[in-house]
C-alpha cells in the first residue's frame, strides 16, 4: 500500500507540492522552535554564570572579612563604621603633633645651617632652577669643545677676530 501511495504522490504534482510545502513548513517551525529554545538556554546559562560570579564574590568578601584584623573598641567609645572615634582622634592628634615637630626641626636646621655661598661653593650651582644648571652645563660643553678644537687645529683662537684667524689660513663660512 505504501508503494501505491508513493506512486500516486509522484504522479499527482499538486499533492506532491502540498507534501513538500508541508515538509518545508514543519522544518521551518522546528527551526523556529529550536532557536527559541536556544535563546532560553543562553539566557539561563548567562543567569547561572552571573549567580556563580555573585556567589564567588560574596565568598571572597567573607573570607577577607574573616582574615582582617579585628577592630579595637575601647569601653565608652562611640563606634562609627567599625572604628572607635575617640581612639582614632587620639591617633590623629599624635600623628599631627609628630609631623609638626618634624617640620619645626627642619626649619631650625635650615636656619642654623651656614649659607653655602659664603663657604666658597660654586655660584653656578643653584638648586631648584633647571635653566641655570642647563646653561652652566652647556657653557662647560662649549668651552671643552672649543678647547679640543683649538688643540686639534693648533691655530684657531677662541675669541679672536676672524681676520686674525685668516692669518693662520683658516676661514669661517658665514654665508649661511
Amino acid at each position: 500500500m505504501t508503494c501505491l501511495r508513493s506512486r500516486d504522490a509522484s504522479q499527482d504534482p499538486e499533492q506532491q507540492k502540498r507534501l513538500t510545502d508541508e515538509r518545508r513548513r514543519r522544518i521551518f517551525l522546528r527551526k523556529v522552535h529550536q532557536k527559541g529554545e536556544d535563546k532560553k538556554w543562553d539566557a539561563r546559562s548567562q543567569q547561572i554564570l552571573w549567580e556563580d560570579y555573585i556567589s564567588s564574590q560574596r565568598q571572597w568578601l567573607e573570607s577577607q572579612d574573616r582574615s582582617a584584623p579585628p577592630t579595637l573598641v575601647y569601653p565608652g567609645d562611640e563606634v562609627m563604621d567599625g572604628i572607635a572615634t575617640e581612639h582614632a582622634e587620639e591617633m590623629i592628634d599624635q600623628v599631627l603633633s609628630q609631623e609638626n615637630e618634624e617640620v619645626e626641626a627642619l626649619v631650625a636646621m635650615l636656619e642654623h645651617r651656614p649659607n653655602e655661598r659664603t663657604l666658597g661653593k660654586d655660584d653656578s650651582i643653584s638648586y631648584g632652577s633647571d635653566d641655570d644648571s642647563f646653561d652652566s652645563i652647556f657653557a662647560e660643553i662649549l668651552a671643552t669643545a672649543s678647547e679640543s678644537k683649538a688643540a686639534q687645529s693648533g691655530t684657531w683662537q677662541m675669541g679672536a677676530r676672524p681676520e686674525e684667524n685668516k692669518e693662520h689660513g683658516e676661514t669661517m663660512d658665514t654665508s649661511g
